[in-house]
């Protein structure tokens, strides 16, 4: 599946995932003392949006990651990447812990 912003298509190669995170919690915080912490210092949100995915990714395991899902990754894991001025973060299919379903 190809992935289209800004004009451009970018095609993901493997089994890999492109997701984004909710970035409300990034920006740079201040501690009740006065240090200003970079949002590199900041936890990242774990639980991200596929917005695209691999032809290689289909079943995996017991669930099916499809575009439009959330799902569980680990805090630090994947590649950020920066497309049309947004962020995103690449991740492996395998880093994948967990899919969110809405509903009972």
């Amino acid at each position: 599946m190809n992935f289209e912003f800004d004009g451009n298509k970018m095609q993901i190669i493997g089994n890999r995932i492109l997701g984004k995170r909710d970035n409300k919690e990034e920006e740079e915080k201040v501690s009740p003392g006065g240090i200003v912490m970079p949002r590199t210092a900041v936890k990242r949100d774990s639980v991200i949006e596929v917005v695209a995915a691999s032809d290689d990714v289909g079943a995996f395991g017991a669930a099916k990651i499809e575009v439009g899902q959330k799902v569980v990754v680990g805090a630090y894991v994947g590649v950020d990447v920066i497309l049309g001025g947004d962020d995103y973060v690449m991740v492996d299919v395998t880093d994948v812990l967990g899919v969110v379903y809405s509903g009972k």
